[in-house]
C-alpha cells in the first residue's frame, strides 16, 4: 500500500517514470491484483504502449478467469470490461497496428451494445482508426453519424474538420470549426484549428486575426500564440521574397519571426514547433549548418521523448537543405522517409513528391523525375505547380538528347529515335506551358485568382525556348543524316578497297602456288633425268669393268710373265661415272671445236699426243662452264684459277668417295 501511495503521489507531480517504478514494485509483491495491473497499464499508456498492452492483456485474462462458467464475454456489458477493451484497442492504435485496433474496438462495441452511453467513445475511436488507415470518406461518415447522436461532441467536430481539410474541402473544414466555436465560445482548440488552416493556405491576415482572439481570450495558450505569430511573420517574409524584397521588408519580417520564435523557445524549451520555425529562419538567412543542427536536435528529441510530436516538416526542411547544398541523394532519402512514415507512400503528399522530383531532376535522373511527377499529377490533377515542374523537367530531359553529338560509327537508328523522343518531350512541355500561359491571361482578363507564383513573361520565355529547342532538334536530325551518309560512303569505299586487296592477295597466292608447282615439276623431271643418266653410266661402267679387269700392277701374261702397268692405262683412263663430270650436261663430243683445238695445241706444245690428252681428259668444272657461256676468253685471273683448282680437288675427292662406296657395295 505504501508503494502504491508513492506511485500515486509521483503521478500527481507529473513524474510518470517514478510512478511506474513504484507501481511495478507493488505489483511484484501482489501479483494477482488486477486493479493494480490495470493502474500500471494506465500509467504506461503514455510512456510505452507495448508494455501497457501486455498488462491490459493480463488484466483481460484475469477477468475472463474470474467470470462464472457459462457467461459469455459479450454478455452483461460491464463498463470495466468495455474500458479495458477500449484501452487495449488504443494501445494497438498507438503501436500503429490499426487492423488489430479496429477489431478490438468492434468487439468492445458488440460487447457494450450500440445504444449504450459507453459506445460513443468507442465509435469515435473506430472513426479515428479508419482515418489512420486512409479511409477518409468512411471516417467522415462515422464522424457525421456520431455528431447526429451527440451534437456537442467537440473532438468529433474538430476531427471532421481535419478530415475535410485533408480531402481538399477547405471551406467545409472552416465551417465545422466555426460551428464548434459557436457552441463553445473562445474555445482554444477551435481557434487553434482555424489558425492552422489559414496558415496552411497562406492566408496570414485571417490567421493573425484568430491569433489575436486567442491572446485576448486564452491567456494560457501563450506557447501556441507565440509560435503561430512567428509563423505569420515567416509567411510574410516568404511572400516578400517572392515579390522581389522591396524596401528590405523580407529582412524585417524574418527578424521579427526569429525574435518571436526565440521568445517562445526560451519560455518553453520543449516547444518543438517554435524550434522548428527558428531553424527555418536560419535556413532562409543562408546559415544552413545552424538550421541543420536544430533539425537534428528536434529529431533526436522525438526519439528520446515519446511526448514530443513527430513533425514531417522537420524531415522535409532537412531534405530541402540537403537539396540546396547539392547532396541530392541525402535529400531524396529524407523525402522518401517522410513520405513513407507520415503519408503512406511515395506519392502520399503531392508537395513532397514535387520536391522529390526536384531532387531527382537535379541529380540528372530526368526519366525517374518525370515518372514521379506524372504519378503525382494523377493524384492532384488541378495542381498548377506540378504542371509547371513537369514541363521544366521534360525540357531538361529533351535537352540531354539534343546536346549529345553523333560521331562516325554511332548507331544512326538509335540517334534518330532519341531525337524523336526529345521532340515528343518538347511537344508535351509546350502543351503544359501554353495551358498555364492561357490560364494566366484568362485570370488577368477576368480577374480570377490563379495559384501559381509565376508571371506571364517567364512563361512566354519558356515557350520561346521550347520553339528554339524544336528547331535544334530538326537541325540535329539533318546533321545526323549527313553524318550517317558520310559514314556509309566511307564504309563502302573501305569495303571496296578491302575487296581489291583481297583479290590482289589471292592473285599473288595463286601465282606463287603456280611457280612452286612448276618448280616442283622441274625438280622432279631433273631428278628423273639424272637418275636415268646415272643408271646408264653405271651400266656402262659395269660392262667395262667386266670386260677389262682391274690391274694390280703384278699381273701375268700367257707366257707367265708380268704385264707392265702402263699397258692397262687405256682401260683405266676411262672416266668413272662417279666423278662429278659425269653429271655435267656437256658431253665429250658436244664441246666447242675451238676449245679442242686450243687443248690439242697445248698438248703438242708440251710434247704430248692427243691420245694421251684424251686419256688424261677431265670434265670441265661448273665455273668453267659459266665462263664459257658468258663468252670469256681463256685468260683467267689468279683468283679464278685458285677457285677452279679448289673445285677440281673437291670433285676428285667426291668421285673417290663414291667409287669406294660402290666397291664396298659390290663386295
Amino acid at each position: 500500500e505504501a508503494l502504491i501511495n508513492l506511485s500515486v503521489l509521483y503521478k500527481a507531480q507529473g513524474e510518470m517514470k517514478k510512478a511506474v517504478q513504484y507501481a511495478e514494485k507493488a505489483l511484484s509483491i501482489d501479483k494477482g491484483n488486477a486493479l493494480l495491473s490495470e493502474y500500471l497499464a494506465d500509467l504506461l499508456a503514455s510512456l510505452d504502449a507495448k508494455k501497457a498492452l501486455k498488462y491490459y492483456n493480463e488484466v483481460a485474462q484475469k477477468d475472463e478467469k474470474a467470470k462464472p462458467s457459462g457467461s459469455g464475454s459479450g454478455s452483461g456489458g460491464d463498463p470495466s470490461s468495455l474500458f479495458l477493451m477500449n484501452n487495449t484497442g488504443v494501445m494497438h492504435y498507438k503501436r500503429e497496428n490499426y487492423v488489430k485496433a479496429l477489431s478490438t474496438f468492434g468487439q468492445a462495441l458488440k460487447s457494450g451494445g450500440e445504444g449504450s452511453v459507453y459506445a460513443y467513445p468507442i465509435k469515435y475511436n473506430i472513426a479515428r482508426t479508419h482515418e489512420a488507415l486512409g479511409s477518409l470518406q468512411k471516417a467522415s461518415d462515422l464522424y457525421k453519424e456520431l455528431l447526429k447522436q451527440v451534437p456537442g461532441y467537440l473532438e468529433c467536430t474538430l476531427r471532421l474538420a481535419a478530415v475535410c481539410f485533408s480531402m481538399g474541402y477547405v471551406d467545409r473544414s472552416i465551417k465545422y470549426c466555426k460551428e464548434g466555436l459557436a457552441k463553445y465560445k473562445n474555445n482554444p482548440e477551435c481557434l487553434a484549428m482555424l489558425v492552422w488552416i489559414y496558415l496552411t493556405k497562406k492566408k496570414g491576415r485571417d490567421a493573425h486575426y484568430y491569433i489575436k482572439e486567442m491572446e485576448k481570450n486564452c491567456p494560457g495558450e501563450s506557447d501556441f500564440t507565440e509560435t503561430a505569430k512567428g509563423c505569420v511573420y515567416l509567411l510574410s517574409a516568404n511572400m516578400e521574397s517572392r515579390m522581389g524584397n522591396k524596401d528590405g521588408k523580407f529582412e524585417k519580417m524574418l527578424n521579427n519571426a526569429m525574435t518571436t520564435f526565440k521568445h517562445a523557445v526560451s519560455a518553453t524549451p520543449r516547444n518543438m514547433f517554435a524550434a522548428h520555425g527558428l531553424g527555418v529562419c536560419f535556413a532562409l538567412l543562408g546559415q544552413s549548418h545552424i538550421a541543420k543542427k536544430i533539425f537534428d536536435k528536434i529529431l533526436e528529441a522525438g526519439k528520446q521523448d515519446i511526448k514530443v510530436v513527430d513533425m514531417p516538416e522537420v524531415w522535409q526542411n532537412k531534405a530541402s537543405i540537403n537539396l540546396e547544398s547539392g547532396n541530392y541523394q541525402d535529400a531524396w532519402r529524407s523525402y522518401m522517409y517522410c513520405q513513407n512514415k507520415f503519408y503512406g507512400g511515395v506519392t502520399g503528399n503531392v508537395s513532397i513528391a514535387h520536391l522529390m522530383a526536384q531532387a531527382l531532376n537535379a541529380a540528372g535522373k530526368k526519366d525517374a523525375a518525370t515518372k514521379l511527377l506524372l504519378k503525382a499529377m494523377h493524384l492532384a490533377p488541378t495542381d498548377l505547380t506540378l504542371k509547371y515542374c513537369l514541363a521544366v523537367v521534360l525540357m531538361g530531359h529533351a535537352e540531354q538528347f539534343i546536346q549529345a553529338e553523333m560521331s562516325y560509327g554511332d548507331n544512326y537508328e538509335q540517334r534518330v529515335a532519341d531525337l524523336n523522343y526529345a521532340q515528343v518531350r518538347l511537344s508535351l512541355s509546350e502543351f503544359y506551358i501554353t495551358y498555364l500561359l492561357d490560364l494566366k491571361q484568362q485570370s488577368k482578363d477576368e480577374g480570377v485568382y490563379v495559384d501559381l507564383d509565376l508571371n506571364r513573361s517567364r512563361l512566354a520565355k519558356l515557350k520561346k525556348k521550347i520553339t528554339i529547342m524544336k528547331s535544334n532538334v530538326e537541325s540535329k536530325q539533318k546533321k545526323a543524316e549527313e553524318v550517317d551518309k558520310a559514314h556509309k560512303a566511307q564504309q563502302e569505299a573501305y569495303n571496296e578497297e578491302a575487296q581489291i586487296m583481297d583479290l590482289e592477295n589471292k592473285a599473288k597466292e595463286e601465282q606463287m602456288r603456280k611457280k612452286a608447282e612448276e618448280k616442283r615439276v622441274w625438280e622432279e623431271e631433273l631428278a628423273r633425268k639424272q637418275a636415268e643418266k646415272l643408271a646408264e653410266l653405271q651400266e656402262k661402267w659395269t660392262q667395262k669393268s667386266n670386260r677389262v679387269p682391274r690391274s694390280s700392277g703384278k699381273e701375268k701374261d700367257a707366257s707367265g710373265g708380268f704385264i707392265a702397268p702402263d699397258q692397262n692405262e687405256e682401260a683405266a683412263a676411262e672416266p668413272s661415272p662417279w666423278e662429278m663430270g659425269g653429271f655435267s650436261d656437256v658431253e665429250d663430243d658436244g664441246g666447242d671445236k675451238s676449245d679442242e683445238d686450243e687443248e690439242m695445241a697445248e698438248v703438242e706444245a708440251e710434247g704430248g699426243s692427243t691420245k694421251e690428252k684424251k686419256k688424261k681428259y677431265k670434265a670441265p668444272t661448273k665455273r668453267k662452264l659459266k665462263r664459257k657461256e658468258a663468252g670469256e676468253d681463256g685468260k683467267e685471273s689468279k683468283k679464278a684459277k685458285i677457285l677452279d683448282d679448289l673445285e677440281e680437288d673437291n670433285e676428285k675427292d667426291k668421285g673417290a668417295q663414291l667409287r669406294n662406296i660402290l666397291e664396298s657395295d659390290s663386295d
